[in-house]
């Protein structure tokens, strides 16, 4: 914090002098003071700050004479106001096109189809962690990496993957709070747009392939710290 104290029409910050005082009659003098938090970086913490003396002014003349005190007369409750973010595309439908056994690569696995979970944050200053979790549609208790295709499909014998910018994602249970199974912290959103990167494919399981329509599903869910 730092202290504005004076004169309206001369501010300067502690510690500075300041004229007006009678030093013969020593009359009461009234003494315009500001108390300014100052953000010193990127992370902030909440908390509470004493009542106590902020600065004491001194007769120029006689250093043993207190002028007067600066008083917190109760302590000062800080609270920060992270970004909250929402997202501006909640329902995504992601089209990987038609596919054929050629364009599975040596891994069984076809080329990633990009998309992107895209969010708006709003608030007051600082950051926010975003943890995304991705849960199955169809299997919510799913925790592997391979996403099954729906009950509605014709095609069999492959699955979908989903990446993030890390790798490959784990699914896991749609839970609020953070330190969930499949949870990942993406990164720290500011105030405006923050972008969530993601890329889906098929792999080929073990056994027969069957061509035909080949669907799933997944659900988002944002955890914030």
């Amino acid at each position: 914090m730092r202290i504005k104290i004076g004169d309206p029409s001369s501010w300067a910050y502690v510690p500075n002098s300041i004229s007006g005082v009678n030093n013969t009659n020593y009359t009461i003098y009234s003494v315009p003071t500001e108390i300014e938090l100052i953000r010193t970086g990127d992370f902030m913490e909440a908390g509470l700050i004493p009542a106590k003396v902020l600065a004491t002014g001194y007769s120029p003349t006689n250093e043993d004479f207190i002028a007067f005190n600066v008083n917190m007369l109760a302590p000062l409750t800080i609270t920060i106001l992270q970004p909250t973010c929402s997202a501006i595309t909640p329902n995504m439908n992601i089209n990987l096109g038609t596919v054929n056994i050629a364009d599975f690569n040596a891994q069984g696995r076809t080329t990633p189809k990009d998309f992107t979970i895209n969010l708006n944050c709003t608030g007051v200053a600082g950051t926010t962690g975003v943890h995304v979790t991705l849960t199955d549609a169809n299997n919510p208790a799913n925790l592997t990496t391979q996403l099954n295709l729906s009950p509605d499909s014709g095609a069999q014998g492959i699955a979908f993957e989903v990446h993030n910018k890390f790798g490959i994602v784990s699914f896991g249970p749609d839970l609020s709070g953070t330190g969930n199974p499949g949870q990942w912290l993406d990164g720290a959103a500011g105030v405006g747009s923050y972008s969530i990167p993601l890329s889906v494919n098929y792999v080929r399981l073990p056994g027969p392939i069957k061509g035909g329509t080949a669907n799933s599903g997944v659900t988002y869910t944002l955890n914030y710290d």
